[in-house]
């Protein structure tokens, strides 16, 4: 089975959930699939990016579900990620929850080493009677944090596996403006992956002139594989430096097993 993901920029579930890319904050994350069991639990898929050490190179956070319309605290998780799992595919529950609305409001803090609240950092809706879930921006501004760099110019990179996926995960990328995997981060999209999906024809849209790194991340392992291009980390390697432009494309191989 081929995953064909034509022109497109990516959202977590590329067949689950109609959202905006990643927001822009200090704690990179991204809110994927979520889903209930008739008003008793709630489950997430959520991608983390590792930006600030808070000690230890740890980089905390905090998992929140509400109740979508009283706002009653329903779950709390305290997390950390570190720089050395970053970036890093969660899946989170299933976690008792049972909102008296019917409607989750599931949401990703970024707080400080102290553990002090600094902004959520996504948001996401979900309905108990149709699962659906969405994100609406005029509750949810978006803060510009300058922590994290502003795109301004943007090109596209195909993706081609010359393989199949061994195990279900999910390939996670990122930019970079270094070469190096010890240089910072970005996230730029994750998307599932199934047993004998294949990246053919695939295209996101990435900033232009920096580097590009995927991940695979099986479900069994949780291990983070790096994706490594045929280019990659050589010098001469990057996106386009002109807006809309197609970058060469990132050739890779996932693991044997």
């Amino acid at each position: 089975m081929r995953l064909r993901i034509v022109g497109l920029f990516l959202g977590i579930l590329a067949a689950a959930l109609l959202m905006s890319g990643p927001h822009v904050f200090a704690m990179q994350s991204y809110i994927g699939g979520l889903s209930n069991s008739n008003c008793t639990t709630i489950s997430a898929e959520v991608t983390l990016n590792h930006t600030n050490d808070d000690g230890g190179g740890n980089d905390r956070y905090w998992f929140r579900v509400f109740d979508g319309n009283s706002a009653d605290l329903l779950v709390h998780l305290d997390q950390t990620i570190n720089r050395s799992a970053s970036p890093y595919f969660a899946q989170i529950g299933p976690l008792p929850a049972a909102p008296k609305s019917g409607l989750y409001r599931v949401e990703v803090w970024d707080v400080d080493a102290q553990n002090n609240p600094i902004r959520a950092v996504d948001q996401v809706f979900n309905q108990c009677g149709t699962n659906n879930s969405w994100r609406t921006g005029e509750s949810f501004p978006q803060p510009v944090d300058p922590e994290i760099p502003q795109i301004t110019c943007h090109s596209y990179m195909p993706i081609y596996s010359v393989n199949f996926v061994p195990r279900p995960g999910a390939v996670i990328a990122v930019w970079s403006y270094g070469k190096l995997r010890t240089d910072d981060e970005f996230l730029v999209n994750t998307w599932r992956v199934k047993k004998w999906d294949r990246l053919y024809e695939s295209r996101v849209q990435v900033p232009c002139g920096v580097y590009v790194r995927l991940y695979y991340q099986p479900d069994d392992t949780k291990e983070l594989i790096f994706l490594r291009s045929q280019y990659h980390p050589n010098d001469d390697y990057g996106t386009p430096a002109q807006e809309g432009k197609l970058a060469p494309w990132y050739t890779t191989a996932f693991p044997s097993q």
